[in-house]
Protein backbone atom coordinates (compact mmCIF):
# COMPACT_ATOMS: atom_id res chain seq x y z
CA UNK A 1 0.00 0.00 0.00
CA UNK A 2 2.89 2.38 1.13
CA UNK A 3 4.06 1.40 -2.71
CA UNK A 4 0.87 2.48 -4.25
CA UNK A 5 0.40 5.22 -2.43
CA UNK A 6 3.97 6.69 -3.27
CA UNK A 7 3.52 5.78 -7.04
CA UNK A 8 0.00 7.92 -6.90
CA UNK A 9 1.71 10.63 -5.66
CA UNK A 10 4.58 10.46 -8.57
CA UNK A 11 2.19 10.04 -11.18
CA UNK A 12 -0.05 13.42 -9.42
CA UNK A 13 3.24 15.18 -9.49
CA UNK A 14 4.08 14.18 -13.06
CA UNK A 15 0.62 14.92 -14.38
CA UNK A 16 0.51 18.73 -13.17
CA UNK A 17 3.77 19.26 -14.10
CA UNK A 18 3.35 17.41 -17.61
CA UNK A 19 -0.04 18.68 -17.73
CA UNK A 20 -0.86 14.91 -18.60
CA UNK A 21 -4.20 13.72 -17.59
CA UNK A 22 -3.20 10.05 -18.08
CA UNK A 23 -0.63 10.42 -15.04
CA UNK A 24 -3.03 12.20 -12.96
CA UNK A 25 -5.97 9.38 -13.77
CA UNK A 26 -3.14 6.80 -12.98
CA UNK A 27 -2.66 8.75 -9.62
CA UNK A 28 -6.27 8.02 -8.54
CA UNK A 29 -6.92 4.48 -9.69
CA UNK A 30 -3.48 3.64 -7.27
CA UNK A 31 -4.88 5.53 -4.35
CA UNK A 32 -8.07 6.53 -4.90
CA UNK A 33 -8.62 7.62 -1.14
CA UNK A 34 -5.64 9.87 -1.30
CA UNK A 35 -7.11 13.82 -2.29
CA UNK A 36 -4.21 14.88 -3.48
CA UNK A 37 -4.87 12.49 -6.54
CA UNK A 38 -7.98 13.93 -6.79
CA UNK A 39 -6.63 17.61 -6.67
CA UNK A 40 -4.05 16.94 -8.96
CA UNK A 41 -6.70 15.56 -11.83
CA UNK A 42 -8.96 18.85 -10.82
CA UNK A 43 -6.06 20.98 -12.00
CA UNK A 44 -5.48 18.88 -15.69
CA UNK A 45 -9.28 18.79 -16.12
CA UNK A 46 -10.01 22.28 -15.34
CA UNK A 47 -6.84 23.60 -17.27
CA UNK A 48 -8.42 21.89 -20.15
CA UNK A 49 -11.53 23.39 -19.86
CA UNK A 50 -13.72 20.65 -18.63
CA UNK A 51 -15.12 22.27 -15.77
CA UNK A 52 -18.39 19.71 -14.69
CA UNK A 53 -15.16 16.61 -14.48
CA UNK A 54 -12.98 19.40 -12.11
CA UNK A 55 -15.84 19.87 -10.10
CA UNK A 56 -16.24 16.06 -9.62
CA UNK A 57 -13.03 15.18 -8.99
CA UNK A 58 -12.72 18.39 -6.23
CA UNK A 59 -15.69 17.27 -4.50
CA UNK A 60 -14.19 13.72 -4.03
CA UNK A 61 -11.30 15.62 -2.78
CA UNK A 62 -13.21 17.79 -0.11
CA UNK A 63 -14.72 14.49 1.04
CA UNK A 64 -11.65 12.68 1.93
CA UNK A 65 -10.07 15.65 3.07
CA UNK A 66 -13.31 18.17 4.64
CA UNK A 67 -11.31 20.21 6.68
CA UNK A 68 -8.82 21.78 4.40
CA UNK A 69 -9.60 25.35 3.12
CA UNK A 70 -7.91 25.41 0.09
CA UNK A 71 -9.68 22.15 -1.53
CA UNK A 72 -12.72 24.51 -1.05
CA UNK A 73 -11.53 27.85 -2.39
CA UNK A 74 -10.60 25.85 -5.34
CA UNK A 75 -13.82 24.13 -5.12
CA UNK A 76 -15.38 27.55 -5.20
CA UNK A 77 -13.18 29.32 -7.95
CA UNK A 78 -14.10 26.23 -10.21
CA UNK A 79 -18.00 26.79 -9.69
CA UNK A 80 -17.23 30.36 -10.13
CA UNK A 81 -15.83 30.19 -13.70
CA UNK A 82 -18.38 27.28 -14.53
CA UNK A 83 -21.36 29.73 -13.87
CA UNK A 84 -22.77 28.28 -10.64
CA UNK A 85 -22.54 31.34 -8.52
CA UNK A 86 -25.02 30.52 -5.46
CA UNK A 87 -23.02 27.00 -4.89
CA UNK A 88 -19.81 28.93 -5.30
CA UNK A 89 -20.80 31.76 -2.40
CA UNK A 90 -21.02 28.28 -0.35
CA UNK A 91 -18.21 26.80 -0.84
CA UNK A 92 -15.96 29.99 -0.34
CA UNK A 93 -18.11 30.31 2.87
CA UNK A 94 -17.05 26.82 3.87
CA UNK A 95 -13.03 28.10 3.29
CA UNK A 96 -13.53 31.06 5.39
CA UNK A 97 -14.94 29.28 8.35
CA UNK A 98 -11.95 26.80 8.47
CA UNK A 99 -9.54 29.44 7.48
CA UNK A 100 -11.04 32.58 9.52
CA UNK A 101 -7.66 34.84 10.30
CA UNK A 102 -6.35 34.14 6.32
CA UNK A 103 -7.10 37.10 3.83
CA UNK A 104 -7.31 35.54 0.26
CA UNK A 105 -10.23 33.08 1.30
CA UNK A 106 -11.91 36.64 2.56
CA UNK A 107 -11.22 38.38 -0.73
CA UNK A 108 -12.27 35.45 -2.50
CA UNK A 109 -15.87 35.12 -0.75
CA UNK A 110 -15.72 39.05 -0.86
CA UNK A 111 -15.59 39.03 -4.65
CA UNK A 112 -17.52 36.26 -5.29
CA UNK A 113 -20.63 38.15 -3.17
CA UNK A 114 -19.61 41.66 -4.97
CA UNK A 115 -20.63 39.78 -8.33
CA UNK A 116 -23.50 38.30 -7.20
CA UNK A 117 -25.37 41.62 -5.75
CA UNK A 118 -24.39 41.34 -2.18
CA UNK A 119 -22.26 44.27 -1.63
CA UNK A 120 -22.72 45.30 1.44
CA UNK A 121 -21.33 41.69 3.61
CA UNK A 122 -19.28 41.39 0.57
CA UNK A 123 -16.82 44.65 1.62
CA UNK A 124 -17.42 43.48 5.24
CA UNK A 125 -15.47 40.22 3.55
CA UNK A 126 -13.43 42.17 1.74
CA UNK A 127 -12.25 44.75 4.70
CA UNK A 128 -11.15 42.09 7.03
CA UNK A 129 -8.86 40.56 4.11
CA UNK A 130 -7.16 43.53 3.62
CA UNK A 131 -6.63 43.97 6.97
CA UNK A 132 -4.56 40.94 7.04
CA UNK A 133 -3.08 41.59 4.08
CA UNK A 134 -1.96 45.15 3.58
CA UNK A 135 -1.30 43.90 -0.23
CA UNK A 136 -4.72 43.84 -0.57
CA UNK A 137 -5.54 47.37 0.45
CA UNK A 138 -4.96 49.20 -2.57
CA UNK A 139 -7.58 47.20 -5.39
CA UNK A 140 -9.71 46.83 -1.92
CA UNK A 141 -10.58 50.69 -1.47
CA UNK A 142 -10.32 50.32 -5.51
CA UNK A 143 -13.27 48.43 -5.94
CA UNK A 144 -14.95 50.24 -3.05
CA UNK A 145 -14.86 53.27 -5.05
CA UNK A 146 -16.34 51.76 -8.02
CA UNK A 147 -19.73 51.44 -5.58
CA UNK A 148 -19.21 54.61 -3.58
CA UNK A 149 -17.66 57.13 -4.87
CA UNK A 150 -15.70 59.69 -3.80
CA UNK A 151 -17.93 59.45 -0.60
CA UNK A 152 -15.08 58.39 1.94
CA UNK A 153 -17.53 58.27 4.86
CA UNK A 154 -19.55 55.48 2.75
CA UNK A 155 -16.66 53.48 1.62
CA UNK A 156 -15.19 53.72 5.40
CA UNK A 157 -18.57 52.03 6.63
CA UNK A 158 -18.42 49.54 4.13
CA UNK A 159 -15.22 48.24 4.83
CA UNK A 160 -15.26 49.14 8.80
CA UNK A 161 -11.60 49.99 8.18
CA UNK A 162 -9.49 53.07 9.86
CA UNK A 163 -6.11 52.05 10.15
CA UNK A 164 -3.54 54.78 8.70
CA UNK A 165 -2.74 52.24 5.94
CA UNK A 166 -6.16 51.99 4.94
CA UNK A 167 -6.33 56.07 5.27
CA UNK A 168 -2.92 55.77 3.25
CA UNK A 169 -4.56 53.21 0.59
CA UNK A 170 -7.82 55.41 0.32
CA UNK A 171 -5.73 58.98 -0.27
CA UNK A 172 -4.08 57.02 -3.21
CA UNK A 173 -6.73 55.99 -4.64
CA UNK A 174 -8.59 59.24 -4.74
CA UNK A 175 -5.77 61.21 -6.09
CA UNK A 176 -5.67 58.37 -9.07
CA UNK A 177 -9.36 58.65 -9.51
CA UNK A 178 -9.57 61.92 -9.52
CA UNK A 179 -10.27 63.90 -6.29
CA UNK A 180 -7.38 65.38 -4.66
CA UNK A 181 -9.77 67.66 -2.58
CA UNK A 182 -10.64 64.62 -0.83
CA UNK A 183 -7.34 63.24 -0.56
CA UNK A 184 -5.86 66.16 0.98
CA UNK A 185 -9.13 65.78 3.71
CA UNK A 186 -8.03 62.34 4.49
CA UNK A 187 -4.89 63.50 4.57
CA UNK A 188 -5.10 66.16 7.51
CA UNK A 189 -6.99 63.08 9.54
CA UNK A 190 -4.15 60.97 9.32
CA UNK A 191 -2.42 61.17 13.10
CA UNK A 192 0.71 59.74 12.35
CA UNK A 193 2.50 60.27 8.43
CA UNK A 194 6.58 59.89 8.53
CA UNK A 195 8.39 62.07 6.11
CA UNK A 196 8.65 59.00 3.52
CA UNK A 197 5.25 59.00 3.72
CA UNK A 198 4.58 62.23 3.34
CA UNK A 199 7.21 62.52 0.37
CA UNK A 200 5.71 58.94 -1.90
CA UNK A 201 2.19 60.87 -1.50
CA UNK A 202 3.30 64.72 -3.20
CA UNK A 203 5.14 62.32 -5.73
CA UNK A 204 1.45 60.69 -6.18
CA UNK A 205 0.05 64.34 -6.48
CA UNK A 206 2.19 65.35 -8.77
CA UNK A 207 2.27 62.19 -10.69
CA UNK A 208 -1.42 62.87 -11.45
CA UNK A 209 -0.77 66.97 -11.95
CA UNK A 210 -2.35 68.15 -8.67
CA UNK A 211 0.00 70.71 -8.00
CA UNK A 212 -1.80 72.84 -5.36
CA UNK A 213 -2.33 69.85 -3.26
CA UNK A 214 1.27 68.48 -3.68
CA UNK A 215 2.39 72.11 -2.75
CA UNK A 216 0.38 72.03 0.47
CA UNK A 217 1.26 69.05 1.48
CA UNK A 218 5.18 69.35 1.15
CA UNK A 219 5.07 73.07 2.42
CA UNK A 220 3.42 71.47 5.72
CA UNK A 221 7.17 69.69 6.34
CA UNK A 222 8.40 72.75 7.98
CA UNK A 223 7.83 76.24 6.61
CA UNK A 224 9.17 76.26 3.47
CA UNK A 225 7.91 76.55 0.10
CA UNK A 226 6.16 80.21 -0.95
CA UNK A 227 4.14 80.69 -3.79
CA UNK A 228 6.22 82.35 -6.99
CA UNK A 229 9.37 81.74 -4.94
CA UNK A 230 12.49 79.28 -5.05
CA UNK A 231 13.80 77.29 -2.23
CA UNK A 232 16.93 77.89 -0.89
CA UNK A 233 17.95 79.90 -3.47
CA UNK A 234 21.42 79.97 -2.51
CA UNK A 235 22.03 76.40 -2.43
CA UNK A 236 22.73 76.69 1.98
CA UNK A 237 20.89 73.43 2.50
CA UNK A 238 21.28 70.35 1.05
CA UNK A 239 20.74 69.22 -2.58
CA UNK A 240 17.80 65.93 -3.03
CA UNK A 241 18.66 63.02 -5.09
CA UNK A 242 14.81 61.72 -6.60
CA UNK A 243 13.03 62.74 -4.27
CA UNK A 244 9.43 64.20 -5.62
CA UNK A 245 8.51 67.94 -4.27
CA UNK A 246 9.73 71.93 -4.69
CA UNK A 247 12.82 71.90 -3.62
CA UNK A 248 16.29 71.16 -5.57
CA UNK A 249 16.39 67.54 -7.26
CA UNK A 250 19.34 66.34 -8.52
CA UNK A 251 19.82 64.18 -11.91
CA UNK A 252 22.92 61.66 -11.16
CA UNK A 253 22.54 59.24 -14.21
CA UNK A 254 25.60 61.34 -16.44
CA UNK A 255 28.90 60.22 -14.69
CA UNK A 256 30.58 63.40 -16.98
CA UNK A 257 28.36 65.81 -14.67
CA UNK A 258 29.68 65.90 -10.79
CA UNK A 259 27.37 68.34 -8.49
CA UNK A 260 28.41 69.60 -5.22
CA UNK A 261 28.16 71.88 -2.51
CA UNK A 262 31.25 74.65 -2.31
CA UNK A 263 31.74 76.83 0.38
CA UNK A 264 34.86 78.20 -1.26
CA UNK A 265 33.93 82.06 -2.65
CA UNK A 266 30.40 82.02 -2.85
CA UNK A 267 28.35 84.68 -4.36
CA UNK A 268 26.29 84.65 -1.03
CA UNK A 269 26.24 83.01 2.65
CA UNK A 270 28.00 79.99 3.13
CA UNK A 271 28.05 78.17 -0.10
CA UNK A 272 27.40 77.99 -4.15
CA UNK A 273 26.51 74.81 -6.13
CA UNK A 274 29.70 74.08 -8.36
CA UNK A 275 29.25 71.87 -11.65
CA UNK A 276 32.01 70.27 -12.91
CA UNK A 277 31.71 69.08 -16.28
CA UNK A 278 34.01 66.46 -17.47
CA UNK A 279 33.25 64.79 -20.87
CA UNK A 280 30.07 64.39 -23.84
CA UNK A 281 27.07 64.80 -22.06
CA UNK A 282 23.34 65.10 -24.03
CA UNK A 283 22.96 69.40 -23.47
CA UNK A 284 19.08 68.88 -23.11
CA UNK A 285 20.14 66.38 -19.91
CA UNK A 286 18.48 68.38 -16.88
CA UNK A 287 21.83 68.36 -14.72
CA UNK A 288 19.54 70.23 -11.54
CA UNK A 289 15.88 71.30 -11.48
CA UNK A 290 13.40 72.83 -9.23
CA UNK A 291 9.77 72.83 -9.18
CA UNK A 292 8.32 76.03 -8.29
CA UNK A 293 4.91 76.84 -7.77
CA UNK A 294 3.49 80.24 -9.39
CA UNK A 295 0.46 81.88 -10.14
CA UNK A 296 -1.13 82.06 -14.14
CA UNK A 297 -1.32 84.85 -16.03
CA UNK A 298 1.62 86.48 -14.49
CA UNK A 299 4.87 88.03 -14.98
CA UNK A 300 8.44 86.91 -13.14
CA UNK A 301 12.14 87.25 -12.99
CA UNK A 302 14.62 84.74 -12.59
CA UNK A 303 17.90 86.13 -11.61
CA UNK A 304 20.97 84.04 -10.05
CA UNK A 305 25.03 84.51 -10.08
CA UNK A 306 27.23 82.28 -11.73
CA UNK A 307 31.02 81.79 -12.58
CA UNK A 308 33.11 79.76 -15.10
CA UNK A 309 36.63 78.10 -14.63
CA UNK A 310 37.99 76.82 -17.34
CA UNK A 311 35.11 76.05 -19.07
CA UNK A 312 34.89 74.56 -22.94
CA UNK A 313 32.30 73.47 -25.19
CA UNK A 314 30.23 74.38 -28.04
CA UNK A 315 27.32 74.32 -25.66
CA UNK A 316 27.37 76.15 -22.78
CA UNK A 317 25.36 75.91 -19.41
CA UNK A 318 22.29 78.54 -18.66
CA UNK A 319 19.14 78.73 -17.10
CA UNK A 320 15.70 77.61 -18.24
CA UNK A 321 12.27 78.02 -17.47
CA UNK A 322 9.84 75.54 -18.75
CA UNK A 323 6.05 74.29 -17.95
CA UNK A 324 5.05 71.76 -15.38
CA UNK A 325 2.42 70.80 -16.54
CA UNK A 326 1.49 67.16 -16.68
CA UNK A 327 2.50 65.79 -20.13
CA UNK A 328 4.47 69.58 -21.17
CA UNK A 329 7.86 70.70 -21.15
CA UNK A 330 7.33 73.58 -23.28
CA UNK A 331 10.31 76.02 -22.95
CA UNK A 332 9.10 79.22 -21.43
CA UNK A 333 12.56 81.33 -21.26
CA UNK A 334 15.70 80.90 -21.40
CA UNK A 335 19.44 83.33 -19.95
CA UNK A 336 22.21 83.85 -21.49
CA UNK A 337 24.80 80.86 -21.91
CA UNK A 338 27.78 81.23 -19.62
CA UNK A 339 30.48 82.64 -21.06
CA UNK A 340 33.81 80.18 -21.74
CA UNK A 341 37.10 80.09 -19.88
CA UNK A 342 37.74 81.30 -16.35
CA UNK A 343 34.93 84.28 -15.36
CA UNK A 344 33.94 85.83 -11.98
CA UNK A 345 30.71 86.22 -10.55
CA UNK A 346 28.28 87.96 -12.60
CA UNK A 347 24.34 88.65 -12.30
CA UNK A 348 22.24 87.18 -14.66
CA UNK A 349 18.03 87.77 -15.27
CA UNK A 350 15.60 86.78 -17.66
CA UNK A 351 11.89 87.61 -17.54
CA UNK A 352 9.18 85.39 -18.33
CA UNK A 353 4.49 85.16 -18.43
CA UNK A 354 3.01 82.26 -17.26
CA UNK A 355 0.00 81.11 -19.59
CA UNK A 356 -3.19 81.50 -18.03
CA UNK A 357 -3.61 77.44 -16.53
CA UNK A 358 -0.37 77.65 -15.35
CA UNK A 359 0.09 76.53 -12.01
CA UNK A 360 4.11 75.89 -11.78
CA UNK A 361 7.10 75.90 -13.61
CA UNK A 362 10.46 74.15 -13.64
CA UNK A 363 13.37 75.77 -13.38
CA UNK A 364 16.79 73.87 -14.85
CA UNK A 365 20.04 73.98 -15.10
CA UNK A 366 21.52 72.32 -18.59
CA UNK A 367 22.95 73.33 -21.72
CA UNK A 368 23.18 75.41 -24.79
CA UNK A 369 21.76 73.22 -27.82
CA UNK A 370 24.82 72.46 -29.59
CA UNK A 371 24.97 72.85 -33.55
CA UNK A 372 27.45 69.72 -33.44
CA UNK A 373 27.13 66.41 -31.97
CA UNK A 374 29.28 64.67 -30.35
CA UNK A 375 29.59 68.12 -28.18
CA UNK A 376 31.89 67.80 -24.96
CA UNK A 377 32.14 70.03 -22.53
CA UNK A 378 34.81 70.82 -19.98
CA UNK A 379 35.27 73.01 -16.95
CA UNK A 380 33.57 74.72 -13.86
CA UNK A 381 30.72 76.33 -13.44
CA UNK A 382 29.34 77.90 -9.48
CA UNK A 383 25.59 78.99 -10.07
CA UNK A 384 24.28 80.97 -6.18
CA UNK A 385 21.42 82.84 -5.34
CA UNK A 386 18.77 81.66 -7.68
CA UNK A 387 15.92 83.57 -7.18
CA UNK A 388 12.63 84.46 -8.85
CA UNK A 389 10.59 87.63 -8.05
CA UNK A 390 6.80 88.64 -9.36
CA UNK A 391 6.97 91.78 -11.74
CA UNK A 392 3.83 93.90 -12.05
CA UNK A 393 1.49 92.98 -15.22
Amino acid sequence: MAARHGLSRYHSENGVVSGTLEDANKAVALSPADPEAHYARAVLLRSRGELASAIDALNQAVELRPNDYFLWQELASVRDHSGESERAVADARVAVRLAPFYAFPRWQLGNLLLRAGHPEEAFVHLGRAADSDPELLGSTVDLAYSFYGEDVAAIKNALQLESPAFQRALVQSMIKWGHPRVAAMVIDGISTLSDQERADLVGQFLIFNHIDEAFKLWSKNGTRGEVGSTTDSGFEGTVIHDEPGFGWQLDNRDETIVVSLDSREPFNGEQSLMIRFAGTSEPSFSVIAQLVKVEPSTRYRLSFAARTQDLVTGGAPLLVVSSAEAGDGTLIASSKPLPPGTNPWQNYTVEFRTSDASKAVRIIVRRQQCSEAPCPVFGRVWIDNVSLHQLSN
